[in-house]
């Protein structure tokens, strides 16, 4: 999987804090505080895993997901038969290489 939208959370905090609080449901947050601020990019949250997955040495295939479709509430098919990114290895590829059994935690 390769993560292509994030959160603008600057954008996205800017949506928050200009709506009077009454307004704030859940519509409101998904429609104009998520989607409307989505922008090209992988995103913090999934860097900080890879980097953390690549120093623990460990490997996690990933599969697509689609929050747009889930937030409108549609059914989502699973979009690749195999994982086509798995984080935690140099390049992102699948399958990952053959790893010797685990020593523990580093």
């Amino acid at each position: 999987m390769r993560v292509t939208t994030t959160l603008d959370l600057r954008a996205s905090l800017e949506v928050v804090a200009a709506c009077p609080a009454a307004a704030l449901t859940r519509d409101v947050m998904n429609e104009q505080a998520v989607l409307a601020c989505r922008r090209p990019g992988e995103g913090l949250f999934i860097e900080a895993l890879d980097r953390e997955l690549k120093r623990r040495g460990v490997t996690v295939p990933t599969l697509e997901h689609d929050l747009a479709a889930e937030l409108h509430g549609k059914r989502q098919p699973l979009l690749a038969a195999t994982p086509p990114r798995t984080l935690g290895i140099l390049g992102g590829s699948y399958p990952p290489p053959a790893q010797s059994p685990s020593q523990g935690d580093p």
